[in-house]
């Protein structure tokens, strides 16, 4: 579990860091669409991290920790979907 943890330690900063940058980028050009892109990185990073610790889960074979990360993907999922189609 430490090496999981150190990858989504380094998933947080070194997104948290490009997503900053390439908002700042597109502030500073005045491009929407790199600001977008940064917004959805930013937007990403959780849904890497819940993604990072549900398939950590099921290798470690913790079912209850699994099945609430598997709830919490359908959430973010469903959520994403009902937003595009509306």
């Amino acid at each position: 579990m430490a090496q999981v943890e150190k990858r989504l330690e380094n998933l947080l900063q070194y997104g948290t860091w490009t997503a900053t940058a390439t908002t700042t980028i597109g502030v500073l050009f005045n491009s929407m669409t790199t600001i977008n892109c940064g917004i959805g990185l930013f937007i990403l990073i959780p849904v890497g991290r819940v993604l990072g610790l549900l398939l950590s889960f099921i290798k470690e074979k913790d079912l209850k920790m699994a099945s609430a990360g598997f709830i919490v993907m359908s959430i973010i999922v469903l959520s994403f979907l009902m937003g595009v189609t509306h």
